[in-house]
C-alpha cells in the first residue's frame, strides 16, 4: 500500500525540507517540485559582488541593465548572469537575462558552480533579495549532451503532470513509475535510484521522502525494466551503487530457479502443459529483466490437436529458451553479489 502518498508534494512540505540544513544530496524529484523556475540557461558571465560588472562586462562605458549591482545576501561572494534559452518550469521569456548571486566557495553542503560559457540546467527559487539557486550545488546541471536536456525535459513535464493528480493513490503509483523511467537513463539514473531506495527504505539513511511505498506496490514489470537496466549499466556509473541496493532487495534467485525447473521434462504435445510452460517462460523474461528472452517465449505455438512435429517443435523452443534462462540467471546473480 502507498499510504498518503505525495502528502509533502506541496510547498510547505517542501519548504521546511528545503531549509532544513543537511550534507544529504538533493534529488530531482525534490528539485523539480522546490523551484519557482527551471530554465536551460549559458552562464555569460561570473563576477565577485563588488565588481561583477567589469568582471561580466569588461571596461564597456555603459553595461546593459542586468549589470546594475544586484542585492546580495550575507555570505554571498559572487554573480552569475544567465542568458535563458528554454523555460521548462515558471514565467521568463528566452534570451532574457538573469542575474544568480551565489556563495563560491567549497564547503558543505554542495557548493554552487557557475562556469563562463557552460550550459547549464538551473533550479531557482525568488525571495526578496532576487533569485537563488535551489539547494546551492544541487540546483544546476551542467547539459554535456543534447540529449542530457530531452531527457531532463521529458522528466521534469512528466512530473509536473502527475503533481496535478487529485488521487493520491494515483499520484503515488505514477510518481513510482516516474523514477523507474528515470533509472532507464543514464543522465537521471542516480536521482531516480536514490530517490526510489530511500521511498521503499532500502540501503543506508536518507533525508525525509515525499512518501513512503514498500516492494509490493513495484510491479513485477517495474522490477524487470530495473533489473535490465542494472545488467545493462556499467558498475561506475552514477548512481550503480544505488542501483545495485534496489535490485539487491527484489532480486528472487529462488523463484528464478523453481521456475527453471518447472520447465523441465514436460509434455507439450498436452495444450494445458504448453500454455502453462509459454506463461512461466513470460514469468522468467520479467523476473529476470530479459526482453530478449521475450521473443523465444512468444515464438512456442499454442492450439488444440497439436500433431506430434510441432510437439517436437514446442519441446526444442522450451530447452533452448531454459539454456539461454540458465545463462542469464548466472550472470544475475555474479552481478548481484558483486554490486
Amino acid at each position: 500500500m502507498i499510504p498518503g502518498v505525495i502528502a509533502p508534494l506541496t510547498a510547505a512540505a517542501f519548504l521546511i525540507l528545503a531549509t532544513r540544513p543537511s550534507s544529504l544530496p538533493v534529488t530531482l524529484l525534490r528539485l523539480i517540485e522546490e523551484a519557482d523556475l527551471i530554465v536551460l540557461a549559458n552562464v555569460e558571465g561570473v563576477g565577485g559582488k563588488l565588481n561583477a560588472v567589469r568582471a561580466i562586462y569588461g571596461d564597456r562605458a555603459n553595461p546593459p541593465p542586468e549589470a546594475v549591482p544586484v542585492k546580495v545576501e550575507a555570505g554571498e561572494t559572487s554573480v552569475a548572469l544567465l542568458r535563458i534559452e528554454r523555460v521548462l518550469k515558471g514565467n521568463a521569456e528566452p534570451n532574457n537575462r538573469i542575474r544568480v548571486p551565489f556563495l563560491g566557495s567549497t564547503g558543505c553542503p554542495k557548493p554552487v558552480r557557475y562556469l563562463a560559457a557552460e550550459s547549464v540546467l538551473v533550479f531557482l527559487r525568488k525571495n526578496a533579495a532576487g533569485w537563488r539557486t535551489c539547494h546551492r550545488g544541487d540546483g544546476t546541471r551542467v547539459i554535456n549532451e543534447p540529449v542530457d536536456i530531452e531527457t531532463y525535459s521529458d522528466r521534469i513535464r512528466e512530473l509536473l503532470n502527475i503533481i496535478e493528480r487529485d488521487d493520491e493513490n494515483e499520484r503515488g503509483a505514477e510518481t513510482i513509475d516516474w523514477l523507474v523511467r528515470c533509472i532507464e537513463h543514464p543522465t537521471t539514473r542516480w536521482d531516480g535510484a536514490y530517490e526510489l531506495c530511500g521511498v521503499l527504505k532500502i540501503g543506508f539513511s536518507r533525508r525525509e521522502q515525499p512518501f513512503e511505498a514498500s516492494l509490493d506496490d513495484l510491479s513485477q514489470a517495474q522490477r524487470a525494466r530495473i533489473l535490465h537496466t542494472f545488467m545493462s549499466s556499467r558498475s561506475e556509473e552514477l548512481g550503480s551503487r544505488e542501483l545495485g541496493e534496489l535490485v539487491a532487495a527484489f532480486y528472487d534467485a529462488q523463484r528464478i530457479k523453481q521456475r527453471l525447473s518447472d520447465l523441465g521434462g514436460l509434455r507439450l504435445y498436452d495444450e494445458a502443459i504448453a500454455r502453462s510452460a509459454r506463461s512461466t517462460m513470460l514469468e522468467l523474461v520479467d523476473l529476470l529483466g530479459w526482453p530478449e528472452g521475450r521473443e523465444i517465449a512468444q515464438s512456442l505455438v499454442l492450439g488444440e490437436n497439436t500433431p506430434r512435429a510441432q510437439a517436437k517443435a514446442r519441446f526444442q523452443i522450451v530447452r533452448n529458451f531454459r539454456r539461454e534462462a540458465l545463462k542469464r540467471e548466472r550472470l544475475c546473480s555474479r552481478r548481484v553479489k558483486r554490486r
